[in-house]
C-alpha cells in the first residue's frame, strides 16, 4: 500500500492548495478543463482558454501547474480516483447480491457496464491525451491496475458465497474479459474507424457477457451449471 501512495505522490504534481478560496478555484479550473478536453480533445485548447473558462488568471495557472501537461495529469488523476472509487463502492455492492451464481455475476456485470458507459467520453478523452502527452498514460496505467484488482475482489467474492472454487488465475482472467470486451463494445481505447461495426443491444450484451463470464468460471471449477443456485452460508 505504502508503495501505491508512493508512486501516485510522484504523479501527481500539484502542490496543495492550502485555502479554500484557492481549493476552489483550482476546482473551477480543474473543471474547465475536463470540459475543454471532452469538448475539443487535448490539443484542441489551450491555457488561456481554461483560464477564461474558469475564470482564474492564466498566470494563476501556471503557477500551480506549470504547464499544460501537468495540468492535464492532474485531470487524469483526480477523475480517474473518483472512478475507481466509484467502481469499488459499487461493485463490493453488487458482489453481495442475486439468488443464484449467474445472477450475482449479472449484476456484476450490469453495474460494471454502466459506470463504463456513463464514463465513456471522458474516458476516451483522457486516453487519447496520453497520446500527446506522455505523462498521463502512467496515470492510466495505474488505475488499469486498481480496475482490475477491484474486478478480481469482486468476482471472488461471488465465487465464495456461491462455492464456486476459482482460482486466482481464473479470477483475472474473467475479469479482463469483462473489462476488454465492454471497453472494446464501447469503444474506450479504441481510435474511431476501430469502433465495433456491429451494434448490439445493451441488454443483449450485458447477457451474453454474463453467460460468457459464467460458464468460464463454471467450467474451470468443474461446476455443473446449476451446481450454486444458492449462497453458502
Amino acid at each position: 500500500m505504502a508503495t501505491r501512495v508512493t508512486e501516485r505522490s510522484r504523479e501527481t504534481t500539484l502542490p496543495p492548495a492550502t485555502q479554500n478560496r484557492s481549493r476552489a478555484s483550482l476546482e473551477r479550473v480543474l473543471d474547465a478543463t475536463v470540459s475543454l478536453l471532452v469538448q475539443r480533445g487535448a490539443t484542441g485548447f489551450t491555457v488561456a482558454e481554461v483560464s477564461t473558462l474558469a475564470g482564474v488568471a492564466i498566470g494563476t495557472i501556471y503557477g500551480r501547474v506549470g504547464s499544460k501537461e501537468s495540468l492535464l495529469l492532474a485531470v487524469s488523476s483526480r477523475e480517474l480516483d473518483r472512478i475507481d472509487a466509484d467502481t469499488a463502492t459499487t461493485l463490493a455492492e453488487a458482489a453481495e447480491g442475486g439468488d443464484t451464481f449467474a445472477e450475482a455475476l449479472g449484476l456484476m456485470v450490469d453495474a460494471r457496464l454502466t459506470i463504463l458507459t456513463r464514463e465513456a467520453t471522458l474516458l476516451r478523452a483522457i486516453i487519447r491525451a496520453a497520446d500527446d502527452y506522455p505523462a498521463a498514460a502512467g496515470r492510466g496505467h495505474t488505475s488499469g491496475s486498481v480496475v482490475q484488482r477491484t474486478v478480481t475482489d469482486a468476482l471472488g467474492r461471488v465465487c465464495g458465497r456461491f462455492g464456486v472454487a476459482a482460482t486466482i488465475d481464473d479470477l483475472y482472467w474473467a475479469g479482463d474479459v469483462v473489462e476488454a470486451v465492454a471497453t472494446h463494445h464501447l469503444s474506450i481505447g479504441l481510435p474511431d474507424h476501430a469502433a465495433p461495426a456491429r451494434g448490439v443491444d445493451s441488454r443483449e450484451f450485458a447477457d451474453r457477457l454474463t453467460e460468457t463470464v459464467t460458464s468460464f468460471l463454471l467450467t474451470r471449477a468443474g461446476a455443473a451449471d446449476d451446481a450454486a443456485t444458492s449462497p453458502r452460508g
